[in-house]
Order: structure tokens, then sequence, then C-alpha cells
């Protein structure tokens, strides 16, 4: 792809703190095995909200050897959510043991659990849900209005959506506007070639917030290329690649019926095991910690390589 034009990388964060080192790890295989040259150092953007802080969004410039630009930018939203966790969290943890009843092995299992599923069901309030995807709606409008502006139909753009992040990145780009915002979201769809999604929480939390596995609004970014040809050059060509561990009980493979036909065959799941140790649990048998393997994504080598090289699958 560098070869013939310049590459925007979005990777938005999922629950909690999981992902937090993921960026770090897929910035650096990128420049390794592309063999990319920084351009500067990290701009850090703080996004506001209703007068409050609701993320962050990090940039990264690159060059590739062919002069062509890459373009990170990670977006971490977990600050919109922490203050209400925390809240809640302080008050059921009883500081003062008054229930002597608890113990202290919970209260750690509890955190984990508050911290991280806590955002799920933040995000499935429609109250909340605005400022938890501000800094990502932030990041889109930014490349959209940067590829409105030089009129600039070569630059193309990778989402890479962990846990929680991939159904942002969606409810986002479904959102129905005309105003100038809605414009720049659009022209950045228009220019997605991947949408990589790790630990995809799509079909899971399409219940919740839509009350029905309904169809998906068909993107341009979708049919942006002519297929026919692509398959005919390339082999068949993948839009929207989810990678799930099978031990990881929070990822869900895409239910395709979800979607138009029309890109029902653009999407590919796979599975991939992030987390390689198992355990005997006695009276239940072997497991992997599912924790691991919810978190363990940006970790793994083929993770890792599908991302940096797409997917084609000759056929």
């Amino acid at each position: 792809m560098l070869e013939q034009s310049n590459l925007n990388i979005v990777f938005v964060h999922g629950m909690g703190s999981y992902s937090s080192n993921d960026p770090g790890q897929v910035i650096a295989h990128l420049v390794s095995s592309l063999g990319l040259t920084s351009k500067g150092n990290k701009e850090i953007q703080q996004v506001m909200f209703e007068g409050k802080q609701v993320g962050w969004i990090k940039e990264s410039l690159y060059e590739h050897n062919t002069g062509h630009s890459v373009r990170f930018k990670e977006v971490d939203w977990e600050i919109s959510t922490y203050g209400s966790k925390l809240q809640a969290f302080e008050i059921d943890n009883d500081k003062n043991d008054t229930r002597h009843a608890r113990l202290p092995k919970h209260s750690e299992i509890k955190r984990l659990q508050n911290f991280s599923l806590g955002d799920v069901a933040l995000y499935l309030n429609p109250s909340v849900r605005p400022g938890i995807q501000e800094a990502t709606r932030v990041a889109l409008q930014d490349i959209g209005a940067s590829l409105d502006e030089g009129d600039d139909q070569s630059t193309r753009s990778v989402v890479i959506g962990y846990s929680l992040g991939s159904r942002i990145v969606f409810d986002i780009m479904d959102e129905a506007s005309s105003d100038d915002n809605q414009k720049k979201i659009n022209e950045f769809t228009a220019s997605v070639d991947r949408f990589f999604m790790l630990a995809n929480q799509l079909s899971l939390l399409g219940l919740a917030i839509d009350g029905s596995m309904t169809k998906q609004e068909t993107k341009s970014y979708f049919s942006y290329f002519d297929t026919k040809q692509n398959n005919e050059k390339n082999g068949k060509q993948f839009k929207i690649i989810a990678i799930t561990d099978p031990n990881d009980h929070l990822s869900y493979r895409i239910e395709k019926t979800m979607f138009d036909s029309a890109i029902g065959d653009q999407i590919l799941d796979i599975d991939c095991s992030v987390a390689k140790r198992a355990y005997l649990v006695p009276s239940i048998g072997w497991m992997v910690n599912p924790a691991t393997a919810h978190t363990r994504y940006g970790n793994t080598e083929r993770v890792l390589d599908l991302i940096t090289n797409g997917y084609t699958l000759t056929e």
C-alpha cells in the first residue's frame, strides 16, 4: 500500500487499560517490518466534551522509503469513565470493613471487573455514550478534514479497534447527520482499506444497543475498490478482519447477517490463540486465563503480522 499512497492508522482502545501497551507494540512492529523513519516527537491532544476532559489523541508521524507518510493516531478514552467507575467501587469497597465478610482477594477481583466491564455498562447508557465516543470522533474527523482539504484520493486508512473500541468506531460511522462534521467522517470512511477488530464485541453489544441484530448500513469504504478487479489480481480481499482468541469470553465471531449482503463476503473471522498457557483446575479441567485471552493480542506475532500485511486469500 505504501508503494502507492500515504497511510493513516487509527488505534482505538478498548475497555479499561487492557490495551494500553498495544499501540506501542503495533508501531514498533510496523517500523521494523516496513522500514519506517520517525519524523518528530509524538503530539498529544486533549479532548474535551461538555467542559470535561474525555480522552487523549496521541499522534506519531513516520516516513516510508518511498517518500510516503504513515500517520498513527492512538485514541485513549478511558478518562471519560474513570471517575464514575472509581466512585462506584469506593462506595462498595467498604474501606472500614464493617461487613467482616469480603475476603481481600474478592476485592481485587471486583476491582478488575469494575474497571473493565464498568466501561461496557456505561457505554450502554445513551446519555454517557457520546462522551466516550468523543475522542474517537475527533480523531476520525481530523483525518477526514485533511483528506477533504487536499482532495486526496490516494491516502488510505487502516482502523484497529480493540474490544469495545471496535463498536465505538462502527457507531460513529453509522451516525446519520448532514452537518459538516459528518461530512468529515464520511471522507474518512471512504479512505478505509482495512478494519482490524481485536477481541471483537460488535455482535454482543449490538444486542444491547440496538435491541436486535439489525443490519448495519452499508458504508462507502466497503465498495471503494472494484472488487472483481482485486479478486482477479490479488485473490479475495477482506475489508473487516475480526481476530478472536477462542478462549476470550468477551470476543465474538461476527454475525454476518448484521450486514448487507454486499459486504458480507468481505468479512473474515480469524481464530488466533493469544493466551498460550493452560492450567489444570481441580474439578473443572484444563483452562486458560480468560483475562489473558482478552489482553494479549498486541503481544502476539501473528496478530501483528496480520495488521502489517493485511489479509488476502487466494482462491
